[in-house]
């Protein structure tokens, strides 16, 4: 009897796990889940027409731990992958993703740099996979459904195929914007690029800013804050990392100005924002 009553209690947990990874598939959300990597970032924008873009990867393939618990486990298509720029803590992960999912295609800011042979690799595999490789273009815009445009706003040049050793301040910068919120996802740009994004859009109105280079003293500056006036900030930093990210000032900043902080370190499976 009591076997009985333990296999119908696993059944029954299954099928309800079933089906909520069914739901997943077949009824996905407008939103944004900043994904908990660690160390670094990597996001997953979703529409309800079933769109997927991952914008960075995070350092490793703790990513797909993280994709699966959004997706369900059977999902298998990504449709385009955005790394912002050639810093590992935003592409390690990318080859884990393309040998778990049928990725479409990604998206670079550009930038070849030469002694970066981690990235050189990881570029090189793309094209073995024959994956389609875009540049990141000024003012492009990616429609996702009829309620969801993803625009680029940095680099504001055609950087294709230049070699740049430092690329953080080339970021590919993107505003995500719906009927709901303006979500601003800055990779690891720093206070030079905010001045530069600002003064090209003195009217961007924010209300979720994805803090610049994971909190680092050296972005999210008061210019910054102050012009685009965001309600929230989400922070995407390593817990006890070597880096110190999130920095004091940073955080001093935020708070002095009463923005709502939110760091992906405390959410087991990320923050998920709908949209």
């Amino acid at each position: 009897m009591k076997l009985k009553i333990f296999i119908l209690i696993i059944s029954t947990i299954t099928f309800i796990y079933g089906y909520q990874e069914y739901l997943k598939v077949v009824n996905p959300e407008n939103q944004i889940t900043f994904l908990n990597i660690g160390q670094g970032d990597s996001s997953l924008i979703q529409s309800k027409r079933g769109d997927r873009i991952m914008v960075d990867c995070g350092p490793d393939s703790k990513v797909i731990d993280q994709l699966e618990s959004k997706l369900g486990f059977w999902a298998n298509r990504i449709d385009m992958i955005i790394i912002t720029h050639g810093d590992k803590d935003h592409f390690g992960g990318c080859k884990n993703i393309i040998d778990r999912f049928k990725v479409g295609k990604v998206m670079i800011n550009g930038v070849f740099d030469e002694k970066n042979n981690s990235y050189q690799e990881l570029l090189q595999y793309i094209k073995q996979k024959d994956i389609q490789l875009l540049p990141s273009i000024e003012n492009t815009i990616i429609t996702l459904g009829d309620s969801i445009e993803l625009i680029l706003l940095n680099p504001e040049t055609n950087l294709w195929g230049q070699d740049i050793t430092n690329d953080n301040p080339e970021s590919i910068v993107m505003l995500l914007r719906s009927q709901k919120h303006s979500v601003l996802l800055t990779g690891d740009a720093d206070e030079k690029t905010e001045a530069k994004i600002i003064a090209q859009y003195p009217n961007l109105d924010i209300d979720i800013l994805k803090a610049g280079h994971h909190g680092s003293k050296t972005s999210t500056s008061e210019q910054f804050l102050d012009t685009i006036s965001p309600q929230q900030v989400i922070i995407s930093a390593g817990a006890n990392n070597r880096y110190n990210h999130p920095s004091p000032d940073t955080i001093k900043r935020l708070e002095n100005r009463n923005i709502e902080i939110k760091e992906v370190k405390n959410f087991m499976t990320g923050i998920d924002i709908l949209l």
